[in-house]
């Protein structure tokens, strides 16, 4: 067992409320998910996107040096990808 809990008490923990999902070339997603960390924010990458989770406690400082992001509430799978990794070894 990794994370016991409601589902709403689970995303509230590990993913918050609300994600920021950018799309782009992967030297911009890199640039977008080491500024996020820096910051304090947790990513995950999605294929051809990074997503920036946390999104509702961004500063506009920051949502404006990301740029513009498809805003989406997080899910079950950002906690579980979170909890256990972005890739198998």
């Amino acid at each position: 067992m990794i994370a016991r809990g409601a589902p709403r008490a689970l995303l509230e923990t590990h993913a918050g409320r609300r994600a920021l999902e950018y799309f782009g070339p992967p030297e911009r997603l890199s640039e977008i998910e080491a500024a996020a960390r820096g910051d304090g924010h947790a990513t995950r990458r999605t294929g051809p996107s990074v997503s920036v989770l946390r999104a509702e406690t961004l500063t506009p400082a920051a949502r404006a040096r990301f740029g513009d992001g498809a805003e989406r509430a997080t899910t079950l799978e950002d906690v579980f990808v979170l909890l256990t990794g972005e890739s198998v070894e």
